[in-house]
C-alpha cells in the first residue's frame, strides 16, 4: 500500500495466531491510575531502556510455532522480564505448563487475564527446562520441579496512549492485542501503520517506546 511506512518480506512462512475472546468471559477491572500519572516521557523509554542502564539481560523471544499460544508467550515473557527488572534473575519460564495447568484452550488461544489469574491460582510456574514447550494441547502432568516464578496478581490498564506510555516508562512490560493480517505477517521493518478492518487476534509484548512515531499523544 502506497501510504505504508514499513517494509515487507515476500516469503511468508507459516504463521499462527490464536487470540480468542471466549464467550461470557467477565471483563477484568481496569486500573486507571496510570492515566492520572503526570510524568515527562523521554525520547526512548520502557523496560528495555531500564534493563540496559542496569546491565540486565532479558530472556529471548519465544517462537509459538504452529500453535495459537501467543497469549501464553506474551504473558510468560512479561512475567520473566518484570522479575528480572526487579532484581530476581530467572531462566526462561514454562509456557507449556501455563497452557496445560493454568488456563483453558491452549493452542486455540486464550485471554490474558484468564492466563494471568490461572498462573496465580496454581502458585506459579517452573522453568522451561523442567517443562518444555511442545506447541500442542495436552493434559497437565506432574513435574518434580520448583515453581520459580510466583506472581500474586496483575493489572489491566486503560487502552490509551498515556496509560501505555506511562506504564512502559515506569518499567512495566505491557501485553497488548493486535490485528494480525497479511500486512502484519509480512512486516520486515519500519513503523507499522497498516490499516485493517480485522479485529484483534494476536497477543504481543511492548518493551520499548520512542517519541519518533507519528502518534496522537493527547
Amino acid at each position: 500500500e502506497q501510504h505504508w511506512t514499513f517494509d515487507i518480506q515476500e516469503n511468508l512462512k507459516e504463521y499462527k495466531t490464536g487470540m480468542v475472546r471466549p464467550p461470557g468471559l467477565k471483563k477484568p477491572r481496569v486500573d486507571r491510575s496510570f492515566l492520572k500519572a503526570d510524568v515527562k516521557i523521554p525520547k526512548e523509554f520502557g523496560p528495555k531502556v531500564h534493563a540496559a542502564r542496569l546491565g540486565l539481560t532479558f530472556t529471548g523471544i519465544f517462537d509459538q510455532k504452529s500453535c495459537g499460544s501467543c497469549v501464553y508467550n506474551s504473558y510468560m515473557k512479561n512475567l520473566s522480564d518484570s522479575l528480572i527488572l526487579r532484581g530476581t534473575i530467572v531462566p526462561e519460564l514454562s509456557r507449556q505448563f501455563a497452557m496445560d495447568c493454568a488456563a483453558e484452550w491452549s493452542c486455540s488461544g486464550s485471554f490474558f487475564d484468564k492466563v494471568a489469574s490461572g498462573v496465580v491460582k496454581v502458585g506459579g510456574v517452573p522453568a522451561e527446562s523442567d517443562y518444555p514447550y511442545l506447541a500442542r494441547d495436552q493434559n497437565c502432568r506432574a513435574v518434580n520441579a520448583t515453581k520459580i516464578a510466583k506472581p500474586t496478581g496483575y493489572k489491566i490498564i486503560e487502552n490509551s496512549w498515556k496509560s501505555v506510555a506511562t506504564a512502559l516508562h515506569m518499567g512495566y512490560p505491557v501485553s497488548v492485542t493486535v490485528a494480525a493480517d497479511s500486512a502484519w505477517m509480512n512486516y520486515r521493518g519500519g513503523i507499522y501503520n497498516a490499516d485493517t478492518s480485522r479485529s484483534t487476534n494476536h497477543e504481543v509484548l511492548l518493551e520499548k517506546g520512542d517519541c519518533e512515531s507519528s502518534v496522537d499523544k493527547d
